[in-house]
């Protein structure tokens, strides 16, 4: 089911996307349907929706941050000796 077809709109400019973006719009899309209950309520819901969306994308942007910062002291440590050795290291980078 396409979620951006159900977007209310007099426009199509959906369909001016690249293929590429609205793949990922209609993944967050997906993703914010979660707190639909929520947005619904507002009196003005597409702004309560972007909300919703601005938030989930932080959320995004901090879980990456937060592995690079742990690959970034993985890594520094290794500089240091104090490091993994490379096997732990590799296995450790696998798991994200």
């Amino acid at each position: 089911m396409d979620v951006l077809k159900r977007v209310r709109s007099d426009d199509d400019w959906r369909e001016e996307l690249d293929n590429e973006i609205r793949r990922k719009l209609e993944k967050l899309l997906k993703r914010i349907k979660s707190e639909e209950r929520a947005y619904k309520k507002s009196d003005h819901e597409a702004i309560s929706q972007l909300w919703v969306a601005v938030a989930e994308v932080y959320s995004m942007v901090k879980r990456v941050d937060n592995r690079l910062n742990s690959i970034e002291e993985m890594l520094e440590g290794k500089k240091d000796g104090k490091g993994m050795k490379d096997r732990d290291l590799r296995d450790s980078l696998e798991k994200y």
